[in-house]
């Protein structure tokens, strides 16, 4: 619908994106703040879009009264420096980023003891046993999983499955990539920014823990594959 020029589907197009940016500013999660950002750029850039000044101007206005009124983005932001300040410093781990960052330093000592993982849903075992050991904050040991999928995969099945994770990634974006520069296909760049949404997410979270979160990329991958298959054959 993006790219297409009446002036409905632009007007749908516009309420959605507008509806969608407001929801992920709402949400008050930085890694979605991020990943909203790389996914303007990319359809600006690679998408080739022509936005006009009203469009422009709509845009900005939204994102400042959104980010003024009704979120505290500065405020969050500085507290993320002040907390990696804190956890670098040692002075205090008991914070949304200091557990995150705690419970990363735990994974790696697992993942250096068990290159080949530890199982499926063992994690707090291995991460209360450094805390008994004193190797581990105990402000973490209420959390069942480290908060990122390269590393659930990486301690849980080890480095085979930290690759496999990869692969189910960064296989589909090399297709899409490959794709936009033989055929500058606009669904090449919408697959694109489906992986690159994951890829980011899995840093900060278990995207693939979840089976609507799972579904949903192998759905949307899966369509947008066909959708592209079935232009190539009717330009052949």
């Amino acid at each position: 619908l993006i790219f297409d020029k009446r002036k409905v589907y632009k007007s749908l197009f516009i309420i959605g994106f507008l509806l969608g940016l407001t929801a992920v500013i709402l949400s008050n999660i930085r890694g979605a703040w991020i990943s909203v950002i790389l996914s303007a750029l990319i359809l600006l850039f690679l998408g080739k879009i022509k936005v006009s000044n009203k469009f422009i101007v709509i845009i900005v206005l939204s994102v400042t009264m959104s980010a003024l009124l009704f979120t505290n983005i500065g405020t969050r932001m500085s507290l993320m420096y002040s907390h990696i300040g804190q956890f670098i410093e040692g002075s205090n781990v008991d914070n949304s980023v200091g557990h995150r960052l705690e419970m990363y330093k735990s994974s790696w000592l697992i993942a250096t003891e068990n290159p080949f993982g530890i199982g499926e849903n063992n994690y707090s075992k291995f991460k209360n046993k450094q805390i008994e050991d004193g190797k581990t904050s105990k402000y973490v040991a209420h959390h069942l999983h480290p908060h990122s999928e390269y590393i659930t995969s990486f301690i849980e099945q080890g480095i085979l499955g930290l690759i496999s994770t990869l692969l189910v990634l960064f296989v589909p974006l090399r297709f899409f990539l490959v794709e936009y520069k033989k055929r500058k296909s606009k669904l090449s760049i919408f697959g694109s920014l489906v992986v690159l949404n994951y890829s980011i997410f899995a840093i900060f979270s278990g995207v693939f823990a979840h089976q609507v979160s799972t579904i949903f990329y192998t759905v949307i991958i899966a369509m947008i594959y066909g959708f592209m298959h079935n232009n190539k054959e009717n330009f052949q």
